[in-house]
C-alpha cells in the first residue's frame, strides 16, 4: 500500500534442488522504494498537482530546506515475498 513506484529489486533462488527428475526452490523477491521528493514531483511544468497541495510542499522543504541540515530523511519501504516453486525435468 505505500509503494506507488520501486526504486529497485532483487530477484534471488533460495533452496534450489533436483531430485529424481524433480525440482525444487523458492523464489525471494526483494522490492525497494523511498518515499523521497525532487523537484520533478513538485514542478508545475511536468503537470504535477502535487505542488498545489500544502502538504507535499512541506514534505518537499523538510527533506530538501538546507537549515535543518538533512535532518528530516525519506522513509524506506522494502517488501521481501518468498515463493516456493517445484516442477519436472522434460527431456
Amino acid at each position: 500500500m505505500s509503494i506507488n513506484d520501486t526504486q529497485g529489486n532483487d530477484v534471488q533462488v533460495l533452496d534450489y534442488s533436483v531430485k529424481d527428475g524433480k525440482f525444487q526452490g523458492t523464489l525471494r523477491f526483494h522490492i525497494y522504494d523511498d518515499f523521497g521528493l525532487d523537484k520533478k514531483d513538485v514542478s508545475e511544468k511536468r503537470g504535477k498537482i502535487y505542488v498545489l497541495l500544502p502538504c507535499f510542499r512541506a514534505w518537499y522543504t523538510l527533506q530538501h530546506f538546507e537549515g535543518f541540515n538533512g535532518k528530516y530523511k525519506p522513509f524506506k519501504t522494502e517488501v521481501v515475498i518468498d515463493v516456493p516453486f517445484e516442477g519436472e525435468l522434460r527431456s
